[in-house]
């Protein structure tokens, strides 16, 4: 057959020529499965100069096994193409390209083990890069002084094709077929001749090499995600929270409607029950009764205060770049700068913590703390009652100019003494109005467990609001805003009519709060910085 030319690669060393040299040419010799039997030579040791004459003056005494392996198949070599190399290809790699230190004697070439089912001279040449090893601990591979050559390689044989022409090369055997070879055979180098040649006589080979036990393969290592990939997923997870919380919660209301209804309806047992647990417990004989004005403003107070909080709560917590940074006019030694949406998260908080404890003064000073604190057990099965009834639709019996449900004094009591106190607490240990001399009690109280809590207080005040908004649109407006806005226990418009003026200054607030009126009122207190 006519040599064919090797496609250089990359060099094998630096500053290098490509691999392998200019000119290197390999011919193919086509074989037939079941035409020529397996031999062993027992040739004296040979030096084959780097020429074609002499390569295939080693090839000449060879002679090829029977039963040789066909090749595995690969991926076509052009496009739509059939895989590669053809069908029926067999694997017979008459000279050695591995594992045969140079220098060997005529009686260790005859006890050496045939790598490719053949035995061929051995020949010097380059030695062979070492590399990882094949087993763990093991020696590094190939084996050291193995050399590396250009064997005459066995290429497809396809039954079926008529012969036609003979080998070219007179010292190659003329065999009975021979078939069409692929116009551009691909022959790697040396090394890859070898790993494809099939598995050698474990018998003569080096102690601790282990040809029998495949390479360990190398796990790709996927590339670190990236800050933008890493928001994307956690808005993700975020979304499908959100989703199935809502779900569950949905399935939960449901459930818990139709079993109000059947229970308290429909059984004796729940009308007994009603009628021991109406839904109020009474209240002290000496209890004030009426709201006075100053709650009401109270009230105002807090419920805009916990509007604006909400609002920089979430600008922050969905990680929005800042529009600003803020700094103290006169920096401490631990002062820092903050974004300007954190700044102003802390300045109303810190008015709505200053509402708040006036509130509660105010509260135990006139007695009106007896309507929000629970001072009975009955107040708990009072409480299951209440809500069960607004789960069945009706609206349990109380006057609230009197005295609140026992669902409303549980409520108040919990958003007044527990989680405002929650989110007051959390929220300070998360700013940096924290002190950082406290060592102690920073590493017990972590950031991270405050955060994990100071999130949950503020949808718990979210879902309050809803649903005490809910409640007070369905038991009359016009009745209870009159209670908490005008302090008269009527059913007239001036309640609705200042509820929807500070309606419309909790919106006007919201809005207000832009990048720009920020900048400007934290100016009045520090200093402003991109």
């Amino acid at each position: 057959m006519t040599p064919q030319t090797v496609r250089r690669g990359l060099p094998r060393t630096a500053d290098n020529e490509p691999w392998p040299p200019a000119g290197t040419v390999v011919e193919f010799a086509v074989v037939l499965p079941g035409t020529v039997s397996l031999s062993r030579s027992t040739s004296s040791t040979t030096t084959v100069p780097d020429d074609s004459s002499a390569t295939n003056q080693a090839v000449s005494s060879l002679t090829i096994d029977p039963a040789a392996p066909p090749l595995r198949r690969g991926l076509p070599r052009t496009l739509l193409g059939d895989p590669w190399p053809p069908a029926e290809t067999i694997a017979n790699f008459p000279v050695i390209a591995a594992a045969i230190p140079q220098s060997t004697t005529s009686t260790e070439t005859s006890d050496l083990a045939d790598v490719s089912r053949t035995t061929a001279p051995v020949v010097d040449g380059p030695l062979l890069r070492r590399g990882l090893p094949r087993t763990p601990e093991g020696e590094s591979w190939p084996p050291a002084g193995s050399v590396a050559l250009f064997p005459v390689v066995a290429a497809a044989a396809q039954p079926g094709i008529v012969a036609g022409d003979a080998p070219a090369h007179p010292d190659i055997p003329t065999l009975p077929q021979t078939s069409v070879l692929p116009d551009k055979p691909v022959v790697s180098d040396a090394t890859e001749l070898s790993g494809m040649s099939a598995p050698p006589d474990t018998s003569v080979l080096p102690p601790g090499v282990d040809v029998a036990a495949p390479a360990p393969a190398t796990s790709p290592v996927s590339p670190a995600p990236t800050a933008a990939q890493r928001a994307t997923a956690k808005k993700r997870r975020r979304r499908t929270l959100i989703i199935v919380w809502t779900a569950i919660g949905v399935v939960v209301i449901v459930a818990a409607l139709v079993f109000s209804r059947w229970f308290l309806l429909g059984t004796q047992t729940g009308q007994d029950f009603l009628a021991a647990y109406p839904g109020t417990t009474p209240l002290p004989a000496w209890a004030p009764q009426g709201i006075p004005a100053w709650l009401g403003w109270q009230h105002f107070l807090n419920a805009f205060f916990m509007v604006m909080l909400v609002r920089m709560g979430l600008i922050i917590w969905t990680g929005k770049r800042p529009a600003a940074m803020w700094l103290r006019k006169k920096p401490r030694e631990q002062s820092q700068k903050i974004q300007i949406e954190l700044w102003a998260h802390l300045a109303l908080d810190l008015l709505w913590i200053v509402n708040g404890a006036i509130f509660i003064v105010v509260l135990f000073a006139t007695g009106q703390w007896v309507r929000i604190v629970p001072t009975s057990w009955e107040v708990f099965p009072n409480a299951v009652s209440s809500v069960m009834q607004y789960l069945s639709l009706r609206v349990p019996v109380e006057n609230g100019w009197v005295a609140y449900n026992s669902l409303q004094v549980l409520g108040y009591f919990a958003t007044t003494f527990l989680a405002a106190p929650l989110a007051a607490v959390t929220g300070l240990r998360m700013s940096p109005l924290w002190p950082t001399r406290w060592q102690r009690l920073s590493t017990a109280y972590t950031k991270e467990f405050a955060k994990a809590i100071h999130f949950p207080v503020m949808i718990y005040f979210m879902a309050f609001t809803v649903v005490h908004v809910a409640l007070v649109v369905i038991t009359g407006p016009l009745r209870n805003l009159d209670y908490m806005y005008a302090s008269r226990p009527d059913s007239t418009w001036w309640g609705a009519g200042i509820f929807a003026v500070s309606l419309v200054a909790m919106v006007a607030g919201w809005f207000v709060l832009m990048p720009a009126v920020l900048k400007r009122t934290g100016s009045l207190f520090g200093r402003i910085s991109r």
